[in-house]
């Protein structure tokens, strides 16, 4: 796992997910840190709705650490059989395989918002005490996007923030500033 530092978000990208896009950028031309900016910005800003990207700046406001983590690495159902835990959501890093709730439990808190850029075939929900938390509801690529079947959902301490509560929510978090 990698770490790229970033002003506003530090992404943990997995071995095999950074060799992908290495290998991207060699077809391309591209720069590594360009390739990955534009990625993240179509990737999650661009399904994002007003009233949540609303939501989440006035929900930065209040937060000390005003940046994003994000976790980039392929998600699946599948797990290693040295693992206790054979139900949930699963990240891969290499050969490793983590729970992706372990991943949210270390840097919950340290983080404005944790983004889950990983597949989430099974729809599976994770939860955080203090960081927002970011999670796709499918199966994420930049061709879902641009069709439109890519949807990320918004929770913090368990509650979700949608479309329609969005604004309330909003809302509350103003008055208290």
């Amino acid at each position: 796992m990698e770490k790229i530092k970033y002003d506003d978000m530090e992404i943990f990208i997995s071995d095999d997910v950074l060799e992908e896009d290495i290998e991207l950028c060699k077809q391309t031309g591209d720069a590594l840190n360009e390739v990955l900016q534009s990625k993240f910005i179509r990737l999650i800003w661009g399904p994002l709705s007003e009233d949540l990207t609303d939501y989440l700046n006035a929900r930065k406001s209040l937060s000390a650490n005003q940046k994003f983590a994000i976790l980039h690495a392929h998600g699946s159902e599948e797990h290693d059989a040295s693992l206790k835990e054979r139900r949930g959501w699963f990240y891969r890093d290499g050969n490793k395989t983590e729970l992706v709730q372990k991943w949210i439990n270390r840097y919950d808190g340290k983080y404005f918002c944790l983004v889950l850029c990983l597949c989430n075939p099974g729809w599976r929900t994770v939860t955080t005490k203090k960081s927002v938390l970011l999670i796709p509801d499918n199966i994420i690529s930049v061709l879902r996007v641009e069709r439109g079947d890519l949807n990320w959902t918004v929770l913090y301490k368990g509650e979700e923030i949608n479309n329609y509560t969005a604004r309330y929510e909003t809302e509350k978090i103003k008055q208290k500033s």
